[in-house]
């Protein structure tokens, strides 16, 4: 190694009883840390319901919460109790369930209508969800 005239000291920690500790904050505690703040995930929330007939992407929804993808992920499932994708899931399963109370709606259109990629895809995860097909649902409405 070349020095330039230079002398390197060793720095040794200084002797400390405790331990560091971050200081914490005075407005939130442990578990609300790392939520997303109610605002954001009312922005978010909105932006799921007036796109939810449209694919839908993580990083779309990260980019309205102006966060990066990898947090936004972990701090909407902190602060929702559910992944994105699975708030998504509901939310265009409860609108699937309210539009099968229209029977003049087919189950095509109403796929189409709720981000559904065709119709077998809404059957797989209305059975998946609700235990029942969308037809069968319909017909014991």
């Amino acid at each position: 190694m070349v020095t330039s005239g230079l002398s390197v000291t060793s720095v040794k920690p200084r002797a400390s009883s405790t331990p560091f500790t971050a200081p914490r904050s005075r407005c939130c505690t442990s578990s609300e840390r790392w939520r997303i703040p109610a605002r954001c995930v009312a922005r978010v929330v909105d932006y799921i319901e007036g796109s939810i007939d449209e694919d839908l992407r993580l990083c779309q929804l990260a980019n309205v919460a102006a966060m990066s993808v990898y947090h936004f992920a972990r701090r909407f499932r902190e602060t929702v109790g559910v992944s994105p994708h699975a708030y998504v899931l509901s939310r265009r399963l409860d609108r699937a369930r309210g539009m099968l109370r229209h029977r003049e709606i087919t189950l095509a259109q109403v796929a189409a209508a709720c981000g559904f990629s065709s119709q077998a895809h809404l059957t797989t995860t209305f059975l998946n969800a609700f235990g029942v097909t969308p037809g069968k649902y319909r017909r014991a409405l």
